[in-house]
């Protein structure tokens, strides 16, 4: 995050924050720096993005440093975020041919697929249209160094301990571990309890998926709630998701998260 200060003030953004964070080195306080750059953002008139936005501009980043050369095919196949629900058909395509290049992987076609849908998802209208062109520096490092940070970000969830409760917001990024929350809110988007074939252990789903109407559940096994509740509660995971998104609609935005990893 320093680094990307220093480059922020090379391009012309300036601000008290902006300067004293990038003043800091990698091995400062995670917690002073969060703070810095959320002054840095409030200085500036910029508004801190929730989660789930963060996220998809992750995947922005990603498809334009490859459609822009800067970034090579391996790179974004090993920092693509996973275990998402995207918004958008692109988004999912892209997503999907990224993460699960061992299974699709064909040479130089498997590359022309891919950035045929970086192409796709950074021409979608909407969202994404103003991508900053950093090479996708900056999003990529959402990726790494996630333990250092984790502490902070999970504090800034909402926790939902009951179907009674509810987000205080739209836009509010939810995590929950109860079952009757998370069924219920499958449920409402005609969402499928999954796992992706070929990805099983010894004999159990391998990677849990919800299985949404029109994205890719041909690609998918279909389990029941209890199996798929016996596979979340055995590795302990958490439910991060969305009720609805800053305009209001409804989001499937979902993602799973083992918080001792």
């Amino acid at each position: 995050m320093p680094a990307v200060a220093a480059g922020a003030l090379a391009r012309g953004v300036d601000s008290p924050s902006l300067r004293e964070l990038a003043g800091l080195n990698r091995r400062s306080d995670t917690a002073e720096i969060c703070e810095l750059y959320r002054a840095a953002l409030a200085e500036s008139g910029i508004e801190v993005p929730g989660e789930p936005e963060a996220v998809r501009w992750v995947l922005r980043g990603l498809a334009e440093g490859l459609v822009a050369g800067g970034a090579a095919v391996a790179e974004v196949v090993r920092e693509v975020p996973c275990g998402e629900v995207w918004m958008t058909r692109p988004e999912y395509e892209f997503a999907h041919l990224a993460y699960y290049r061992e299974e699709l992987d064909d040479g130089p076609r498997y590359e022309r697929d891919l950035l045929e849908a970086a192409r796709a998802l950074l021409g979608e209208a909407g969202f994404g249209q103003h991508l900053p062109t950093a090479g996708g520096a900056a999003q990529r490092k959402h990726g790494r160094g996630r333990g250092r940070g984790k502490e902070f970000a999970m504090a800034q969830r909402h926790e939902i301990r009951s179907t009674d409760e509810h987000e205080n917001h739209p836009g509010e990024t939810l995590v929950t571990t109860e079952h009757d929350v998370i069924s219920n809110w499958a449920r409402e988007r005609g969402a499928e309890p999954a796992t992706v074939p070929g990805t099983e252990r010894d004999g159990r789903p391998g990677v849990l998926r919800l299985d949404f109407p029109g994205y890719g559940g041909q690609q998918l096994k279909h389990l029941d709630w209890d199996e798929w509740f016996r596979t979340f509660d055995e590795r302990g995971l958490r439910f991060i998701y969305q009720e609805h998104l800053k305009d209001g609609k409804p989001s499937n935005f979902f993602r799973l998260e083992n918080p001792n990893e």
